[in-house]
């Protein structure tokens, strides 16, 4: 059988069926269940989740009649690979017969269409590859001109990746296939089908937006009269999505108003193209509001699904779990019940138990027997529901990056909301509940840290130090400007982060050959690693769920909970409330810390905040035990030992000794053994930084320029890129240098000062160290700057610092020398986090961030603080002190003396030699001079103690002993 190059409504079907189908919506259009199940697993793990107040989101749409004849296209396929297999024989050599390789790469299309039809991915893709490499290697193309199946395989593969979460392949396909079909006269269709593909894309990423602008330019071209007029209803239905995302239902409405009655007029109403319009306007107009209109529509889905797939098919399991949501909302319990558990029986057939659209189901179910105060009902439908979440969580870590895995993680999140709610109206067990928090808080740290630890294996070397040298590009590009006539920044970003991210992938891949725990956690094991003598005080920040599920009546509130765990002892649960007073008192709290050395209405404000956050707790501490306290959200960014203390005028560092443990759930591996083996007899070694001159950079092939004049500030941060002098960070080196030198005599010090301090030889010893001080100015872009940060000039020209800079890991970072200067091909003087992070730092046992505010950053819920600190810790260091905020350089240079020489000369272990050094600037301020803004202390306002100002931003976190 001779097939020709297919035609242009062939190609059109091409985009029809490789546009996104929706993690909860996929159609198998093989019947064989268990077949499916294994297709459809890998990619529905990497799945955006529904938000809580959504129902089960019908799937973007196509541009053709769906398949009904199963066995009729598996005929087809059949045929196809007979055809493919006697095609092949003729390419051995000393064939006699001339090998037709337009008909083979015609057959591989054609196969590759027949298998999407089938929902058989993986087999597509193998022949969409093999038609683009038979097209590579065997050119057609007999002008300059772009072969139209080229693109069109660019764009069914640039799809599949977008199902499968691979979006850097996605990206570079679709991009591929935009930029053949711009090259292409008169060939609207590959144009369209490449901007429906981007918009699908970015839709499946979140970036509505972006999705919206890209499904506008598609719009535009199906509106053109010479356009088949089939491909602007599925066009107008996808528009109306994102619109819908948008929070803009209106013009949503409309766009699904026309999208109906053309699909009406292309195939008909009784077509589960129609059906799949019908749904989307009955969940849009149930998100409005509307009771009686959706209900109808749900039935009318449910009618046509049911006569075309007899209910064996993922859109009606899908429409009817969305039917009985619906139901529960109209308070139709025994007939939501009905519906709900025939979904649920209809999607594990489907898919399986450990499914996310089975979850879906129980998570539902869970819901309508929480709203008729039946807990022992909803309750294990609701475990159910969190252990297929968590375990996809877990398996889809094994593919994707951070920030990936930040964005699965939702999905746990929110059945994880609702379990925390059902435990204050019913008797549910708090190990049972724990157990599930502790699971989710800081799991995507936990994973990163332990890929980013597995650097031992000699064959990753190289792919480590590519990575380290794509992510300090990224960083430079994203701290400079386009100079005229350069390729443009945005281009250049995205070429660097595809890199970065692939080689993140080759290291993912290497992990998930070599480690079948990656990101596994046993509660029974934290539970018996539990260290003795110690409090776990562990904050979260959750959403507290009305009974009827905050989609069906009003939105939940933010609330902060507080487990207290103890070792032997079940941990006790305290709802502390909403968040939103919460987070004000810490706010007016830190404002007072900050800017003011008025101390009654600084101790005022820090008491409102131990009345929510600690009072509830004071009962179940003891003053001889160690505090860890795990905080989240809003309360990152307060320092606990500044709270009043249990008796008038005292703090809670006079009370505890306290330490921040950024991930409760990494107590047995802080306990543990250490992550890399050094030989006893080696010296231990020392990096230190300070006196830096941000003006000069000394390489090694110059010799130090004369510096030049400089300004005077005296506390530790710049304005945005340009950094003055810090002349006390100079002596803070020295000190500390000697004070090393004189405990370890046959210690190896490195001393980094003026223009020698610079980012590249950081990046060098610092591995090497086992103590890292850095004395200098902390980038940090304030929370308010972000979005003003587009209008602030850079160093290297008249261009901001655009959105490509968001990157949590580009927020924040240390300054070193060179860095008021225009950046070259080399360092640009800032360590990002983002580099940080990279290093391999599992030798450093201590490092200390004497800058200000490299305790801050992006606050991530459940992910503490996406900062410095953070990326010290996911580099492999065991213990880091940072601060809070801005900082006198001269009692930040006492208070970090004071701490070494109780370190290393006392030999007292480094939570103590912390507390024991805030202790003495908290009773000895007030005789030393101490001064609050360059202004006086007033007498009478401290009469006994320094303020927090001077000895509380510095916080230690991690391993405190």
């Amino acid at each position: 059988m001779s097939l020709s190059s297919p035609s242009k409504n062939q190609r059109s079907s091409i985009y029809s069926w490789c546009l996104w189908l929706g993690f909860s919506s996929c159609c198998l259009w093989c019947s064989d269940c268990t077949w499916a199940q294994a297709v459809f697993e890998p990619q529905i793990i990497l799945a955006p989740s529904r938000a809580t107040d959504d129902y089960a989101e019908p799937r973007l749409s196509y541009e053709r009649e769906l398949p009904t004849d199963f066995e009729g296209l598996q005929s087809q396929v059949a045929s196809l690979n007979l055809s493919l297999s006697q095609e092949f024989p003729k390419t051995d050599a000393g064939s006699d017969e001339v090998t037709d390789w337009l008909h083979i790469r015609s057959l591989q299309s054609d196969l590759g269409r027949l298998y999407l039809q089938l929902g058989d991915y993986e087999s597509s893709q193998q022949m969409f590859e093999a038609a683009l490499t038979t097209a590579q290697e065997h050119s057609f193309s007999k002008s300059e001109e772009p072969d139209q199946e080229t693109i069109a395989c660019y764009t069914a593969l640039g799809s599949m990746y977008v199902e499968r979460g691979n979006y850097q392949l996605a990206l570079s396909n679709l991009n591929q296939a935009l930029t053949l079909s711009k090259d292409l006269e008169d060939s609207p269709d590959d144009l369209a089908g490449a901007y429906n593909g981007l918009g699908n894309l970015f839709y499946q990423m979140g970036n509505y937006s972006e999705a919206q602008k890209y499904y506008l330019q598609t719009v535009a071209i199906y509106r053109q009269p010479e356009s088949n007029p089939e491909s602007l209803a599925p066009s107008l239905h996808n528009l109306a999505l994102v619109h819908e995302r948008l929070q803009e239902s209106n013009e949503a409405e409309k766009l699904l108003e026309e999208s109906l009655l053309l699909t009406k007029n292309n195939h008909s109403d009784n077509s589960p193209e129609y059906a799949h319009v019908l749904e989307s306007m009955a969940l849009l107009l149930s998100r409005k509001g509307e009771l009686q209109e959706p209900e109808t529509l749900h039935q009318q889905a449910l009618a046509i699904f049911e006569r075309v797939y007899r209910k064996q098919h993922s859109d009606y399991a899908r429409t009817l779990n969305n039917s009985g949501l619906h139901n529960v909302r109209m308070q139709k319990y025994d007939l939501a019940e009905e519906q709900l558990e025939e979904a649920l029986v209809l999607r594990t057939e489907l898919f399986g138990l450990h499914h996310l659209d089975t979850a879906d189901t129980q998570y539902d179910l869970a819901r309508l027997y929480d709203a008729q105060g039946d807990y022992a009902q909803s309750i294990p439908y609701l475990l159910e529901a969190i252990d297929t979440a968590q375990t996809t969580a877990e398996m889809a870590s094994r593919v994707q990056t951070e920030q990936q895995q930040l964005k699965t993680n939702s999905q746990f999140l929110t059945y994880l909301n609702h379990l925390l709610s059902i435990s204050n109206r019913s008797e549910l067990d708090t190990n049972s509940l724990y157990q599930w928090v502790l699971r989710y808080k800081g799991s995507v740290f936990s994973r990163e840290r332990w890929m980013k630890l597995s650097r031992s294996h000699p064959e990753l070397r190289d792919v480590f130090h590519k990575l380290q040298t794509a992510t300090l590009q990224l960083t430079n590009l994203a701290m400079t400007t386009a100079s005229r006539g350069e390729e443009s920044r945005e281009k250049q970003f995205q070429i660097l982060k595809e890199e970065k991210e692939a080689l993140e992938q080759q290291l993912i891949n290497h992990e998930k050959s070599n480690a079948a725990t990656l990101g596994q956690f046993s509660y029974d094991h934290w539970k018996s690693n539990f260290p003795e003598n110690c409090i776990l005080v562990d904050y979260f920040e959750f959403l507290q769920v009305a009974p009827t599920g905050p989609s069906l009546t009003e939105p939940g509130q933010q609330h902060i909970a507080v487990f207290v765990s103890l070792k032997g002892n079940k941990p006790v649960l305290i709802d502390l409330g909403e968040s939103v007073p919460i987070n004000k008192a810490v706010n007016e709290w830190r404002r007072y810390l900050q800017t003011t050395g008025n101390h009654q209405q600084e101790r005022s404000a820090a008491k409102v905040v131990r009345e929510l956050v600690w009072e509830p707790i004071a009962k179940h501490l003891s003053p001889d035990m160690t505090v860890l306290v795990s905080p989240d959200g809003s309360l990152n960014r307060i320092p606990f030992s500044a709270l009043p203390g249990s008796a008038a005028d005292t703090y809670l560092l006079e009370d505890h000794l306290l330490s921040i443990l950024p991930v409760a759930q990494l107590l047995p591996q802080i306990l543990g053994p250490p992550s890399l083996d050094i030989p006893d007899n080696e010296p231990l070694a020392m990096l230190v930084v300070g006196g830096v001159d941000f003006e000069n950079l000394v390489t090694p092939e110059q010799e130090p320029e004369t510096p030049k004049p400089k300004a005077r500030r005296r506390r530790r941060a710049g304005g945005i890129y340009h950094w003055s002098d810090l002349p006390a960070t100079r002596g803070e080196a020295l000190t500390i240098a000697n004070s090393f030198k004189g405990v370890y005599d046959d210690g190896n010090l490195t001393l980094l000062t003026d223009g020698n301090a610079s980012e590249g030889n950081v990046r060098d010893k610092a591995p090497g160290a086992e103590y890292l001080h850095f004395a200098t100015h902390a980038f940090f872009a304030p929370e308010e700057l972000r979005s003003a940060m587009e209008m602030t000039k850079g160093r290297g020209g008249d261009s901001s610092v655009s959105e490509m800079a968001y990157h949590p890991g580009l927020l924040s970072g240390l300054v070193f020398a060179g860095a008021n200067q225009p950046v070259d091909q080399g360092d640009d003087g800032v360590l990002t986090a983002l580099d940080v992070a990279e290093l391999d730092l599992r030798r450093v046992e201590l490092a200390v961030l004497s800058a200000c505010e490299t305790g801050l950053g992006e606050l991530a819920g459940g992910e503490g603080v996406l900062g410095l600190q953070r990326a010290f810790q996911v580099a492999g260091t065991k213990t880091v002190v940072s601060s809070l905020w801005k900082v006198d350089d001269n009692q930040t240079r006492r208070l970090m003396e004071r701490f070494y020489d109780n370190f290393w000369r006392k030999e007292m272990d480094m939570l103590p030699a912390m507390r024991e050094a805030q202790l003495w600037m908290l009773r000895e301020g007030p005789r030393r001079d101490f001064r609050v803004r360059n202004k006086q202390i007033k007498e009478e306002s401290h009469p006994k103690n320094s303020p927090p100002y001077f000895w509380a931003a510095f916080v230690l976190s991690g391993d405190w002993r």
